[in-house]
């Protein structure tokens, strides 16, 4: 079976067809591959280009949670400080204040965690609406991709169709093929 295809490509009948096929479709399947070629090497430019953005963001959003994290816990620690300074020089005399101060520490304290739990919940709401977002270009990218490749593949000439063609203009070079009415 193998012999058999290497003594037709030797035919000079097939060399034939090779250059009709090549002279009629040869620059219309290289401007395919070419366009296949430029859709893929954008699409991965594109794509590239897209995590690194949102990776970009992701690190944004990384540092400023620990920027945050890292004031509040300075607030916190600066508030404890104080008021440790404050019932250490009133001492005795000054209970009544230092209960007054504990107070707002805890009120401040309360308001703190609600800020940061604020914050927190923020910072994941912006996280899924991201994550959310991501998945959503991600939908119309890939559905896009499919519609190209379809409108690319629709474009091109059925396989069954070329090869029938190619056999009916084989026939006709041998003058082999008669149309009804000849």
């Amino acid at each position: 079976m193998a012999t058999d295809k290497k003594a037709n490509r030797n035919d000079p009948a097939d060399g034939n067809v090779e250059q009709i096929r090549e002279i009629l479709f040869g620059g219309q399947m290289r401007d395919y591959d070419r366009r296949f070629q430029d859709l893929e090497e954008r699409l991965q430019r594109d794509l590239e280009r897209f995590r690194q953005d949102q990776s970009k963001r992701l690190e944004a959003l990384e540092q400023l949670i620990r920027d945050e994290s890292e004031s509040a816990a300075q607030v916190h620690k600066r508030l404890d400080a104080e008021q440790r300074k404050q019932a250490t020089i009133q001492g005795e005399q000054l209970k009544s204040t230092e209960s007054a101060l504990r107070g707002e520490l805890a009120e401040l304290a309360g308001q703190l965690e609600d800020t940061a739990r604020q914050l927190r919940e923020r910072l994941l709401k912006l996280g899924q609406e991201q994550a959310d977002g991501l998945q959503q270009q991600a939908d119309d990218f890939g559905r896009h991709l499919a519609s190209t490749a379809n409108e690319l593949r629709e474009a091109k000439v059925a396989r069954e169709e070329l090869a029938g063609f190619f056999s009916e203009l084989a026939l006709r070079l041998k003058r082999d093929f008669e149309l009804p009415g000849e």
